[in-house]
């Protein structure tokens, strides 16, 4: 046994035990006598963390092949690999690693630690249908089906990555690329580059510069065999798509770039996918023209089928992957029909506390376009305990600070911050206002929703309005769609801002606690109920961009009764009355609006 085994099972009887449990089973399965891989075997599989392995020969349709059975370290936990010994060069067949692991299964597949032999004995199984279809040459096609990870393969490992921010999608196209130390940038125009970068990095890189670039659309993705390893190949690959991509290639050519960047994008049964090839200039040579590719013409008269054969000839590329980080891709993978259509939105949030912050960033998440924030609070030190900004903005202003961290994030979406309460951003930048696809009030001042509520009630266009807020205690979260006149928040309060329906209610002590300084009160609940409050607040929102509706919405979450028994807290007398009250609590549940009346309608435009 290798000292590491031993010390393994010195340590973790729970793996000599599993190892034991399939070492009888591969005995009755007739592989006897075993043949357990040496340290010098093992050694080969170094970065699979095998901790003991076997040999076996298995005949598969009339030939003896050798497999390597492999138990990881964290066995039974962690499934087995099985490896084939003798195997062609890598990336000759699909599905088998360089060290002739078969890729059996994906990295999530999940185990059963109490059943070892059947785990081991399902994985065989699998190595053989494997081994034989490859053998039979029918798995072809799984290279082009799965090319980002083969492309990543045969990558230049000294090569730096590409960040793709363009269109995964045809036709042929001159795009835009900055290169940086150690990444590209790639984009459909210097805008984006710029933008991009920006948001990401807090500012424009020193020396900003892009350069022309090449996107080409292929017909089918090519197979390991056909990487293009020189620029020769390169031309070759792109001169099977017809005209329009070499065109393409032969402008970017003609600028004579100090590097060639072509992104090749192409269709896949899982969808599209993106791999870069750079090439650099030729170089001079030692003895004869000074520049190679305009050797033997004039200036500026060299044909452009002579410019392309001496760019693209002999010379390496280097082969390099792309990570998408275009909208399409950070918001559903591109399996996400919404992605399109949120990216065209734009949503103002007054407020950036504990939950209008948390609304913005689930926001960003789902993909919104365009983000305009509003608060004119200083983040504090107990503020970071419930709110999405930690210790390193304590001191800045909460909208600025938000939106940095969500340019940084999500360096595709606009975000713009104001230092301004309600009813001054409603003043001073109507325009601004009036441009939102939606507006959310986060602020949980009812003075701040009051002169919401009025500005939307007499707007020449007014857009919805989501109205968010929690009871004591994180109890329950209420969020209210008006989408317009005549409907308004004020018809479920009263004329101070207390609501006509609560869920909970409290002793007569309060739910409010004060710091020891003069007005500082707060609501004492924590993290996770407010996360889930919020949750429910911007699902609303979604709906509300996605599904636009003219009645007014009413969506609350109650929390459950073992949280509002720990806050001294019980069930009010409204709810207990209402049809779809639960005593169990922990659930969300939707109600109707109170119509406003003629007399509400009149005082908030007057």
């Amino acid at each position: 046994m290798p000292d590491g085994a031993e010390a393994l099972s010195r340590q973790y009887p729970e793996f000599e035990a599993a190892k034991a449990v399939v070492a009888a089973w591969l005995e009755r399965l007739g592989a006897a006598p075993l043949h357990p891989l040496s340290a010098t075997e093992l050694e080969k599989y170094k970065g699979r963390k095998a901790a003991f392995g076997w040999r076996l020969s298995v005949e598969i349709d009339e030939e003896v092949c050798r497999l390597d059975l492999l138990l990881p370290q964290g066995f039974p936990w962690q499934p087995v690999r099985i490896a084939l010994v003798d195997h062609p060069p890598f990336l000759t067949w699909p599905h088998v690693e360089k060290d002739g692991v078969l890729c059996l299964a994906p990295d999530s597949l999940e185990v059963d630690p109490d059943n070892p032999a059947g785990v081991a004995a399902c994985s065989l199984d699998e190595a053989i249908r494997l081994t034989s279809a490859l053998t039979k040459g029918e798995l072809a096609g799984h290279f082009q089906d799965e090319i980002l990870s083969y492309w990543s393969y045969a990558a230049d490992e000294k090569g730096g990555g590409i960040v793709s921010l363009m269109r995964a999608e045809p036709p042929s196209r001159m795009v835009k690329v900055w290169r940086g130390q150690a990444t590209y940038v790639m984009a459909e125009t210097e805008a984006d580059v710029c933008n991009w970068l920006a948001n990401r990095h807090g500012k424009k890189p020193d020396h900003f510069q892009v350069e022309d670039a090449a996107f080409v659309w292929l017909k089918a993705p090519p197979i390991p065999s056909a990487y293009p390893a020189t620029g020769k190949a390169l031309r070759e690959l792109v001169g099977q798509e017809g005209k329009e991509p070499e065109a393409v290639l032969s402008e970017l050519v003609r600028k004579r770039p100090d590097k060639l960047v072509v992104a090749l994008g192409m269709e896949t049964m899982h969808g599209p996918a993106l791999a870069g090839v750079v090439v650099p200039k030729p170089d001079k040579a030692s003895h004869g023209a000074a520049n190679p590719l305009t050797k033997g013409f004039r200036p500026g008269k060299v044909p452009d089928e002579i410019i392309l054969g001496r760019y693209l000839g002999g010379s390496r590329v280097s082969r390099r992957s792309i990570d998408r980080a275009d909208p399409d891709w950070v918001h559903g993978r591109g399996h996400d029909p919404r992605a399109a259509q949120l990216r065209q939105k734009t949503v103002l949030i007054f407020g950036c506390g504990s939950v209008g912050g948390g609304i913005a960033v689930q926001l960003a998440q789902a993909g919104i376009g365009r983000l305009v924030l509003a608060d004119p609070d200083i983040l504090k030190w107990p503020n970071i305990g419930r709110h999405v900004l930690g210790g390193s903005a304590v001191g800045q202003a909460k909208a600025i600070a938000l939106a940095e961290k969500l340019r940084m994030d999500f360096p595709h979406i606009d975000v713009v911050s104001h230092t301004l309460d309600a009813d001054t951003m409603l003043r001073d930048h109507s325009e601004l206002v009036a441009q939102a696809d939606l507006i959310i009030s986060a602020t949980g001042s009812w003075n701040a929703d009051t002169r919401i509520d009025a500005w939307q009630r007499t707007a020449q266009r007014p857009a919805p309005v989501l109205y968010g807020w929690l009871e004591a205690h994180a109890s329950a979260a209420h969020s209210v769609l008006i989408g317009g006149p005549p409907e308004s928040i004020r018809s479920g309060f009263d004329g101070t801002g207390l609501p006509n329906f609560s869920v909970a209610t409290w002793s007569n002590e309060g739910t409010r606690r004060q710091e020891p300084g003069c007005g500082a009160v707060f609501q004492p609940y924590g993290p996770v109920e407010l996360n889930m409050a919020n949750s429910v607040i911007a699902d609303l929102a979604l709906d509300a961009l996605l599904q636009p509706c003219s009645v007014a919405v009413h969506r609350v979450w109650v929390a459950s009764k073992k949280r509002l028994d720990a806050a001294n807290g019980s069930w009010s007398d409204t709810w207990r009355n209402d049809p779809q009250f639960r005593p169990e609590g922990g659930f969300v549940f939707e109600r109707t609006w109170p119509k406003a009346n003629s007399d509400e309608g009149e005082a908030a435009a007057a």
